[in-house]
């Protein structure tokens, strides 16, 4: 398998996580069309600091949206 056949088996299985899971939880919701995932970026992450900004936005972003507290 070369290199390049990963990335783009990579971004195939995103596409199709990303479809089936809007598809799902438009379904539980009764919403039609609604968009769930409006950004995927992928990224090698080679600095530490640049992980934790990641990890605190993960952390965070349910609260400024009001899910959780």
């Amino acid at each position: 398998m070369s290199f390049e056949n990963t990335v783009t088996a990579h971004r195939d299985f995103v596409k199709h996580l990303h479809r089936e899971l809007a598809m799902r939880l438009n379904r539980i919701d009764v919403t039609s069309g609604r968009r769930v995932m409006y950004e995927f970026w992928d990224t090698r992450l080679i600095f530490e600091k640049s992980w934790f900004a990641r990890l605190n936005y993960v952390h965070q972003n349910p609260v400024k949206h009001g899910l959780v507290r």
